[in-house]
């Protein structure tokens, strides 16, 4: 953070992930099935649909904790 924003002092952490899954799926689709949800500013040029589930256990910056994402 830029010293005139106030900011604090750089503390280094552990950032180790000691376990993690990712799974991915990736299938076309046809380009009127996906503009249904794409804003009229956009164009879909490449209906390409992707899926990603992540797993993530033992984070060690989250007291080695666990935490998931799903991404469309």
């Amino acid at each position: 953070m830029p010293p005139h924003f106030g900011g604090w002092e750089f503390v280094t952490l552990n950032t180790t992930y000691r376990d993690v899954t990712n799974l991915v799926l990736q299938y076309r689709t046809k380009k009127e099935a996906v503009e249904a949800y794409v804003p009229g500013e956009f164009e879909v040029t490449n209906p390409l649909m992707t899926g990603c589930f992540v797993m993530n256990r033992g984070v060690e910056w989250m007291a080695g904790g666990n935490y998931n994402m799903v991404v469309v």
